[in-house]
């Protein structure tokens, strides 16, 4: 089997499911050839995949040269690698990358595996463009022979926009399971209930929630360490919450301490497609608060691994942290680990992969 991964942008969670799906590709005797196409300035993103499995396009931005670039890439090798199965990442590699397919229908026709890593008609906006977005990929759906979803949420809204289910398969997001090598020294103030936060400070990711509870948490003794930085806002957020230290982003090493020694993991987003974060999390066993929005009702489970709540009401996260002991976090993230380990791990998401791909072969 030949595969072709292309991805127009691959930072954040594309990236670590690109990264676990090709290097285990590249390891398989059954898979004679894997390579992926790749934006020039995220090739580390992919690391430590062997270089002679990538393939890099030159992208400045979303822009025409970046969009002929990519075209012009894929075109080359799909006509050259011959691949068996192309599999595009994200929306705008799964628009662009069908459309060369469909030119180039007449000389090759691999198989085609498109994951938009959640789809942006299920995003938060004006329904006039949701409806927008969902024509377009409908109209591609015949040069798509399975659509991977992250959820079971996804799915079904996926059909309710009239996706053809039998197109549609889910496979959750995964990330590696965490195995000893002792724990690391303790970044948090002592004699605090310390609160997590990692992510960009924007309106996706509900960081403005925090400028509402935090006065209220700093009273019971609350501490939130903020791991990222504002972008889609221009840092627009507040950076003067009480009770609140900022590491801006940290490399996954860098984050292993703040997993391992946090009370709870707090993750306001008002939308998702399957985010990596609390999988990080429940693998260190670290309990999750999140929203209750989109996939995360698939990933915590009340009062067993954490809590969610209603974001209209984010005052909740006060009364989870009011009514909860630290024996009673550390039980939930005890419990959380236990449901990684059966259902979020990379192997069982490479394996699922591995199963649609035969399928189709």
């Amino acid at each position: 089997m030949k595969i072709l991964h292309v991805a127009e942008t691959i930072k954040g969670g594309v990236a670590t499911v690109l990264r676990q799906l090709a290097i285990e590709q590249s390891h398989d005797e059954k898979v004679s050839a894997i390579m992926c196409i790749v934006p020039d300035t995220q090739i580390q993103e992919l690391h430590p995949l062997d270089k002679k499995h990538i393939i890099t396009f030159k992208r400045s931005g979303r822009n025409v040269k970046s969009f002929l670039s990519f075209i012009a890439n894929m075109i080359r090798n799909v006509y050259t690698l011959e691949p068996d199965i192309v599999h595009l990442h994200s929306t705008f590699s799964g628009v662009m990358g069908r459309l060369v397919l469909f030119f180039m229908y007449p000389i090759r026709r691999p198989k085609v595996v498109y994951c938009p890593h959640a789809f942006s008609f299920l995003m938060q906006g004006n329904l006039k463009y949701k409806n927008y977005f969902s024509r377009i990929e409908r109209m591609l759906l015949p040069m798509t022979d399975a659509i991977i979803c992250v959820s079971h949420y996804e799915r079904n809204k996926s059909i309710e926009y009239g996706f053809p289910p039998e197109k549609l398969h889910v496979v959750y997001n995964g990330v590696p399971e965490v195995i000893g090598g002792g724990i690391s020294e303790d970044p948090f103030p002592k004699d605090k209930v310390n609160l997590l936060f990692v992510g960009r400070f924007d309106f996706q990711k509900g960081f403005d929630v925090f400028e509402r509870i935090m006065p209220a948490l700093e009273k019971i003794g609350c501490h939130l360490t903020a791991v990222g930085e504002g972008v889609h806002n221009n840092g627009a957020f507040s950076k003067k919450l009480p009770a609140t230290t900022y590491t801006g982003w940290l490399t996954a090493e860098q984050l292993k301490p703040y997993f391992e020694h946090s009370d709870v993991l707090i993750i306001p987003s008002r939308w998702e497609g399957f985010a990596m974060v609390p999988l990080e999390a429940m693998s260190y066993g670290l309990p999750v608060i999140s929203s209750n929005c989109t996939s995360f009702p698939e990933m915590v489970v009340e009062n067993i691994t954490g809590y969610m709540f209603d974001f209209d009401h984010p005052e909740e996260i006060i009364g989870f942290l009011e009514s909860n002991t630290k024996e009673d976090w550390q039980r939930m993230g005890s419990n959380g680990r236990a449901l990684f380990l059966k259902k979020f791990t990379a192997t069982n998401m490479i394996y699922n992969t591995k199963k649609i791909y035969s399928s189709l072969v």
